[in-house]
């Protein structure tokens, strides 16, 4: 055929629509030449019409197909079946296969191909059952057998361990034989979806229908992993493997793991009882957190599921530590304390924070506060001060609170209870000690701050701050009247409890030191005024106490010599020139001379109480070597009492300035009294004055008396408001009594009267939070 001889144009290959430049529309079915090497077309036929499709990227999609396949030979099916199962019976017995994978792959392959993988998969299925049941009960007639040596449990631990690997590598081989079937039919029409889990599915029933040598297997696991906590030699390695086989076949959590836990419980219980009776406490923590350690991280590590960790270290702690809290902090918290053992306690804090136990340690730890407190106030024996041991005994133990307790608000808290506790309890007279103690503190020359802040830490918690108010007042008036104080201390304590307190507790204690500035100016003046110089042959000072800061004293009536009466007056009508409308009153029995005494060994200054220098001066006239007790009574006009304190100070103490006949250590009114001449003392200068004006003071002052009673007090208030309400409310009450008792309280004083008064029956609760009068 001969083609038309005409020009041919290449077609464009931007616009496949288009043919010889004309639309695709447009073309004519008449013959047309190809364009080569580009054709707008492949096909067989060169005669192109608008029917025939364009070629695209698009996919062809075939509806329908129908592709005969040919017809298997008859037989074909055993005979392949026989070549397969002669590759599985190779397999399961470690022999060489005959005919190649490639062959047997085929060979499956097809059979699947003509839907015959279903009998294919349950003949297979079948195999592997006979051989995991001829293997299990050969290893059943084993375990009938007794074992007599402990070499045998290890013995079968490898051979059941044999019997898995041995098993997961056929499986692994026959599935690649049936690999076609495990990846098509296994996968989406059995529950097993592999062979590997019809495998293993095998393995777990065979091993569960033998009990006894599912029982000699878990009993030979626990039995390894006990001589291992016992620190004996064990294969981790085969333990491991064994567990894993377990954990494969989804015999772990199911059967094994509840057998663990229990012999974990049973071990570490009876490990308890013989190591908390036999070994020190130190030790057992450390014991108890290398346990933990143990089967928390490392067994975990070596062969235990991960799963088990949690359910371990419980079985662990609750047996060596949580039921046998208060055995350990009987036997060792106390020690621990006294010892300052801050790395015990921390490890006891951090091990009890574990089992969430440290309420308890906190109820002992606040207990050991309040007994340790109370014991070193009660224990100050001779006389000793014992707030520097309490300050001691705090600083330490807040110290363990910040290192070991990790400050813990727990324990925080707990220490304020405690020390607010033996600081408080009556009993201890902690209020009284820590007075005393801030006397002794602010006597000294220097300013002692550590002393300073050891009152203060027990005086933040102390409740009867208004005795302790009076303490100190009595106290502050001796230390002024004495002049053995330190302006800067006396000042920096004042400041310390205003801080704590407020103004007003401390207004009273700084109108006393004012006193005695103001006290100083009036005396500059009256040493400067008209005669002053000349008519004195002695040095004169006076103290204005103010009445309302200072304690009120009694006054004592004596007979002053006249040159004292003179100064009196003098400085009586100078400050009355100054405060018209005040009056003074003369407190003798506070007032201090300093005496120059002529004795043949040499002169003594001897520091008086104007009571002991009025009594000496009587003997001052060398007609009267000797004077009565009723003599000296007369010339002096004391009270009789006073009068025997003031000559037993003279005759009977240390410095016996007068000689007493008859000697004794009391004074009797048939006494007579000598002046000492034969007198001798080592120094030149001492007092005898301090004991005298402190006992004057201590006795005279007139403290309020209600405060040292306030629980009487209290308790009266109470019962006389529930008499006369018979019933009431707990917060008017409250009210009422904070409004009727004199002196300071708070609700924790009302709430302890209260319980006090209900268990002596005078009230009783109501259900409405109220309280009813019964008597």
């Amino acid at each position: 055929m001969d083609w038309p001889q005409q020009p041919m144009k290449r077609p464009r290959l931007d616009n496949p629509l288009t043919i010889n430049n004309e639309p695709y529309d447009e073309v004519m079915s008449e013959p047309q030449t190809p364009s080569l090497p580009f054709s707008a077309f492949l096909s067989n036929s060169l005669h192109r019409t608008q029917r025939l499709p364009i070629l695209s990227d698009e996919k062809l999609i075939v509806y329908d197909l129908k592709v005969e396949r040919p017809v298997l030979p008859n037989g074909y099916e055993e005979s392949a079946w026989e070549r397969l199962k002669q590759a599985i019976h190779a397999i399961h017995k470690n022999t060489p296969i005959k005919e190649s994978l490639e062959v047997l792959y085929q060979l499956s392959e097809n059979l699947c191909q003509y839907d015959l993988a279903e009998a294919l998969y349950g003949r297979l299925r079948h195999e592997c059952e006979e051989y995991l049941e001829a293997e299990f009960d050969k290893l059943s007639r084993q375990v009938s057998y007794s074992c007599r040596h402990e070499s045998e449990g290890m013995e079968f631990l490898e051979l059941v361990n044999k019997l898995w690997k041995n098993h997961c590598d056929q499986i692994l081989q026959l599935k690649c034989i049936f690999l076609h079937m495990d990846r098509i039919y296994l996968n989406s029409m059995t529950k097993s979806a592999s062979i590997w889990n019809m495998g293993v599915e095998l393995f777990s029933a065979s091993l569960l229908k033998r009990n006894n040598v599912l029982e000699k297997l878990i009993r030979n696991l626990l039995l390894q992993i006990q001589e291992e906590r016992d620190q004996q030699p064990i294969n981790t390695g085969l333990l491991h493997s064994n567990l894993r086989m377990l954990i494969d076949l989804s015999l772990y959590h199911t059967v094994f793991e509840g057998r663990l836990l229990e012999e974990s419980r049973r071990y570490y219980k009876a490990e308890g009882d013989r190591l908390i009776e036999t070994m020190n406490m130190s030790a057992y923590l450390i014991h108890v957190s290398t346990r933990v350690h143990q089967e928390s991280a490392i067994r975990v590590k070596r062969y235990f599921d991960k799963s088990s960790k949690s359910a371990l270290t419980a079985a662990v702690e609750e047996e060596l530590l949580s039921t046998r809290v208060n055995a350990i902090l009987d036997k060792s918290f106390k020690h621990f304390m006294e010892s300052n053992k801050v790395d015990d306690l921390s490890m006891l804090y951090r091990l009890l924070e574990k089992v969430d136990k440290i309420d308890i340690c906190v109820k002992y730890f606040v207990n050991y506060i309040k007994r340790k407190g109370s014991s070193i106030l009660r224990d100050h024996s001779g006389g000793k001060d014992p707030i520097p041991a309490l300050a001691y005994f705090k600083r330490k133990t807040d110290a363990i609170v910040e290192h070991s307790f990790e400050e813990d608000d727990r324990f925080v808290n707990g220490m304020k209870d405690g020390v607010d506790y033996f600081v408080n309890l009556r009993q201890n007279n902690a209020t009284e000690l820590l007075a005393r103690h801030t006397d002794y503190a602010l006597r000294n020359n220097k300013v002692d701050e550590k002393s300073l802040e050891q009152s203060i830490i027990f005086f933040r918690v102390l409740q009867s701050k208004d005795i302790f108010e009076a303490l100190y007042k009595r106290d502050l008036a001796k230390r002024l009247s004495l002049d053995v104080m330190n302006r800067n201390a006396e000042k920096l304590m004042l400041a310390k409890m205003k801080k704590e307190c407020g103004v007003a507790y401390t207004s009273k204690m700084e109108g006393m030191l004012n006193d005695l500035k103001i006290s100083d100016e009036l005396m500059h003046d009256f040493r400067t005024s008209i005669n002053y110089g000349e008519t004195q042959s002695f040095e004169f000072r006076a103290n204005i106490l103010t009445s309302g800061f200072w304690p009120s004293y009694t006054p004592v009536k004596i007979n002053l010599p006249q040159e004292f009466t003179h100064i009196q007056k003098l400085y009586q009508d100078f400050y009355c020139t100054k405060n018209e409308r005040r009056c003074l009153t003369w407190q003798n029995s506070l007032s201090i001379c300093e005496v120059l005494a002529n004795y043949p060994f040499g002169a003594k200054e001897i520091t008086l109480t104007l009571l002991q220098t009025v009594v000496l001066l009587l003997f001052n006239d060398p007609t009267t070597p000797s004077l009565s007790f009723s003599d000296i009574l007369l010339e002096t006009k004391l009270d009789e009492l006073e009068l025997r304190r003031t000559l037993k100070s003279l005759a009977c103490g240390p410095h016996k300035l007068l000689v007493k006949t008859p000697n004794g250590l009391d004074v009797e009114p048939t006494d007579m009294f000598t002046f000492n001449t034969d007198f001798q003392a080592e120094q030149t200068k001492f007092q005898m004055n301090t004991d005298t004006l402190n006992e004057v003071i201590e006795k005279d002052s007139s403290l309020d008396q209600t405060a040292f009673n306030r629980e009487v007090q209290i308790d009266a208030v109470i019962v006389r408001i529930m008499k006369d309400k018979r019933t009431l409310r707990h917060s008017l009450l409250m009210n009422e009594v904070t409004r009727h008792v004199r002196s300071r309280v708070t609700a924790s004083d009302v709430k302890k009267r209260v319980e006090v008064l209900i268990e002596k029956d005078f009230i009783a609760r109501t259900e409405d939070d109220g309280y009813e009068y019964l008597c």
